[in-house]
């Protein structure tokens, strides 16, 4: 009987054994782009300037300035806790990112109410727009009162 339950350890702590190490955050964000002094006044800066790879990217995942969850990553979690509540956890690492899009303005494109809650802090969001909507996903932008960019791409 010790010897299974010693077997069934090894295999348990094996199989859950990361092969690839997860990223480490230099401090080097990735490129978003702000839109610049050229975006044309009536509408947000970097709506959707320096955005090309996210776009392309069709990820389950979440990236801010200062953490990056992707549901291709062992060990990342995608949770849909309610209707309206998206959530991404790293569960070797703690880390986790939890975001409630509110509802569709009126133009069908901005989000309202919007909150983001990332390693335990509120995270005051400013904007949120939907960038694209393809295969059941929705690539959501939300900029913080910093001005700074937080990507989510989630279920519809």
């Amino acid at each position: 009987m010790k010897r299974i339950l010693i077997a069934i350890s090894l295999i348990a702590m094996v199989s859950c054994h990361r092969s690839v190490p997860p990223p480490v955050y230099d401090g080097v964000l990735p490129d978003f782009g702000t839109g610049g002094d050229d975006a044309p006044a009536d509408e947000p800066d970097g709506d959707s300037a320096g955005l090309d790879a996210e776009l392309a990217n069709d990820a389950l995942r979440y990236s801010g300035p200062e953490l990056a969850l992707d549901y291709r990553q062992g060990g990342v979690m995608y949770v849909i806790r309610s209707q309206s509540e998206h959530a991404f956890y790293d569960i070797d690492g703690n880390s986790r990112a939890i975001i409630i899009p509110g509802h569709v303005g009126s133009d069908g494109i901005t989000y309202e109410d919007t909150r983001l809650n990332v390693n335990g802090a509120d995270i005051d969001v400013i904007s949120a727009r939907r960038i694209k909507v393809s295969d059941g996903l929705i690539w959501l932008l939300m900029t913080d009162a910093d001005g700074n960019r937080h990507i989510a791409v989630i279920e519809s």
